[in-house]
């Protein structure tokens, strides 16, 4: 193709060359022409002008002889002048005689003679751009010029003064003409240098045709296999890949820029020496048994082993070694591409520690770890089987046999907002029977979990850490337990009135139905005294029922609550023991609360505790003791508050308050503040500390409407 292209531009060459040779050989032509013709030109003008000339003189010597009726000499010269133009037929298709005399600002023509036409042109001022050949011989001069005529058209003109009569002769002829010959001779010999050049290149192709043809196959073979010469060759040069050529007793013989980043050699100093200086002492015989096996045809496609740097640095790389064979297949060399994998291997090192380690932690943890692929347990450690057993078993959010009843709807929750995506992580305890199938028997466990979203070998995944908290939430029980029998001997001397003011009146009762009988009264008195022993009784068995209720342990169980009965329960129970120590007690209890979703037992714990707590921090003050016990609706919430008018609570001890057994009494446990934060917590509420309008403290607490621990 590119010869072809050459060819092309062989013959486009050839063409232009005889064009412009033509050109110059019609132009060369053209001049001479030209100046023949002003030269002929000269002649007419100037032949005219002194013939003129002599019969000017001639009429002015013999006027009286032979012009004797002319006024002047003059008109007897031109008319004769003009008679002999008549006889005479010009030259070429434009040429013309001109003569012509100036009058004032105006040139006049006298004569314009062209073949037969003898028509003048009008006259014309001096000064106009036309005309240039008259203007110039009316000026005295004489010559040739290449300029406008009277017309406005170019002409090749010669000018001659016409002496004694003061006229300008002008023989011209149109620079088209002059022209015309030697353009159409161009363009014919042009013509004629294409055609026959073509004609001879038309007959070298028809000729030599097949000869291009071979010389092109072969030229685009040639070039097909210099590129890829050249690919394979920048190729080589670019890798970062060692590329070592040796021959087959292992001579190296070429060498990249990749083998001199890896090996530290230059190819001056390597070229030429055996391969084993790249090969560690320790492993000569490594490298004799590669020879080996590439002599006898057996391709290494990946191996790794080491090498030694120039600087005896030795690093880790992968080798693929394969022979080289000539066009009878026979071996006549060997190729080696290594690849240093040192940071690879380094990587991989510091990767399969860090994974042991990983290993370690996960196996040893104390916490149960799986993970969930498909519904399918796909990896669990040593506490999550020992504490579910050992797969293939269901996933724990799936085994809801196994499940406590009260914790279905909150684990199923649970389990939907983990595989939503919307949160991150999610948190959640819940019950579940663990089956003892050598006993037979089922232990229901306590247990924390924590669920997240993660990618799993390339796909979406549960990782679930559960963590066995039965022994802490039975802890938590008995602590809750201690602190309602804390909360009932504070408030026991109140019960005790509560008791003994019905007791008193039984005994009173009594006392008088003894009189009754033995005055032998009426029965009706009688009656009404039995109706009074039975209302203290029924007085007595109310305080005691409050009383065992609240003290006696029980699973947490949420229903639909007016939340001001659990508060008006705990006032019942303290509200003697308040009366008795001078506590005002103030109630703000709205009215229109909607109903919440708690634990009616356990609220009422947090109020008792509270008011307590406001208890013992006013049991120093003489007067001036009041709390005040409110409800309200607050935004998607009910308010509680329970406020004292005692010394207040320390803007720095307000986090430290709810620790659990953190007091600022002598005498406290430190767990009642910690277990009323811990109720309110799992209700989905929080408990705030502030100052109330008294000064002292203010316990507020938010509790969402009908929302309780299965949305915590």
């Amino acid at each position: 193709m590119r010869e072809r292209k050459m060819m092309y531009v062989l013959i486009l060459i050839m063409i232009t060359v005889c064009v412009v040779v033509s050109g110059i050989a019609v132009y060369l032509l053209y001049e001479t022409s030209f100046e023949q013709q002003k030269e002929r030109l000269v002649t007419s003008a100037q032949s005219q002008a002194r013939l003129i000339e002599a019969i000017a003189k001639f009429d002015i010597l013999h006027q009286e002889k032979y012009h004797h009726h002319y006024l002047y000499p003059a008109d007897a010269t031109l008319t004769q002048i003009i008679d002999a133009h008549k006889h005479y037929v010009g030259f070429g298709k434009t040429g013309e005689f001109a003569l012509a005399r100036r009058d004032g600002d105006n040139i006049v023509f006298l004569l314009r003679h062209r073949h037969s036409s003898f028509e003048k042109p009008k006259q014309m001022r001096f000064d106009s751009n036309l005309a240039e050949p008259m203007r110039l011989a009316l000026s005295g001069k004489s010559g040739t010029v290449v300029g406008l005529d009277y017309r406005g058209m170019t002409v090749v003109a010669a000018y001659e003064p016409v002496a004694h009569l003061n006229l300008g002769i002008v023989a011209k002829i149109d620079l088209s003409e002059v022209r015309m010959p030697f353009l159409r001779a161009g363009a014919i010999v042009g013509v004629l240098a294409v055609l026959v050049v073509l004609l001879g290149v038309s007959l070298f192709l028809h000729i030599s045709s097949s000869i291009i043809k071979t010389l092109e196959k072969r030229t685009f073979e040639l070039e097909k296999i210099n590129e890829e010469l050249s690919r394979l060759a920048l190729i080589v040069e670019s890798s970062d890949d060692a590329i070592i050529a040796k021959t087959i007793d292992g001579i190296i013989v070429s060498w990249n820029k990749g083998a001199e980043k890896i090996y530290g050699y230059a190819e001056t100093e390597v070229r030429g020496k055996p391969i084993s200086i790249l090969v560690p002492p320790d492993q000569s015989d490594e490298g004799l048994e590669i020879l080996k096996k590439v002599k006898r045809g057996e391709p290494i496609d990946y191996y790794e082993t080491t090498r030694q740097r120039k600087d005896g640095t030795i690093i880790d790389v992968s080798l693929t070694i394969s022979s080289i064979k000539n066009k009878q297949r026979e071996i006549v060399g060997i190729s080696t591409i290594a690849r240093d994998i040192t940071d690879h291997k380094r990587t991989e090192r510091a990767l399969l520690k860090s994974e042991q380690r990983f290993r370690n932690l996960v196996e040893n943890s104390l916490i149960g770890i799986c993970i969930i692929k498909n519904n399918q347990i796909v990896y669990q450690n040593p506490e999550q089987e020992r504490l579910y057993g050992p797969l293939p078993r269901e996933p724990l959010f799936a085994d809801r046999k196994n499940i406590h009843p009260d914790d279905v709807e909150k684990l199923k929750q649970f389990h939907q907002t983990v595989i939503s995506g919307k949160v991150q992580a999610q948190d959640t305890d819940f019950r579940f029977y663990l089956q003892d199938n050598t006993k037979k028997t089922r232990t229901m466990k306590w247990v924390q979990c924590r669920a997240k979203i993660i990618d799993y070998q390339g796909e979406e995944a549960m990782l679930a850490h559960i963590m066995d908290v039965s022994r802490s939430k039975e802890l938590e029980r008995l602590l809750r337990i201690q602190d309602k029998m804390s909360s009932l001997g504070r408030v026991a001397a109140g019960i005790a009135h509560e008791i003994r003011n019905p007791l008193s009146g039984i005994n009173i009762y009594l006392n008088t139905l003894e009189k009754i009988y033995d005055k032998r009264e009426s029965l009706e008195k009688v009656k009404g005294i039995l109706e009074k022993i039975q209302s203290a009784s029924i007085k007595i068995e109310a305080v005691i029922r409050r009383v065992m209720d609240f003290s006696k342990p029980s699973e947490p169980k949420f229903v639909l609550t007016d939340i001001n009965k659990p508060i008006k329960e705990a006032l019942n129970l303290s509200e003697v023991s308040l009366r008795k120590r001078g506590i005002e007690i103030e109630k703000a209890l709205a009215s229109d609360l909607p109903l919440c979703q708690v634990d009616p037992n356990l609220i009422e714990q947090a109020i008792l505790n509270l008011i307590n707590n406001a208890t013992e921090a006013m049991q120093s003050m003489r007067k001036g003791k009041k709390i005040e016990i409110t409800s309200s609706i607050g935004k998607d919430c009910i308010l509680m508050g329970v406020s004292d008018s005692g010394p207040g609570v320390p803007l720095s001890m307000k986090d430290q308050l709810v620790d659990p057994f953190y007091s600022t009494k002598s005498s406290g446990t430190g767990i009642g503040l910690s277990i009323t934060n811990r109720i309110i917590t799992d209700h989905g509420g929080s408990m705030d500390i502030s100052e109330s309008r008294w000064g002292g403290a203010e316990f507020r607490i938010a509790l969402p409407i009908k929302k309780g621990i299965d949305d915590s």
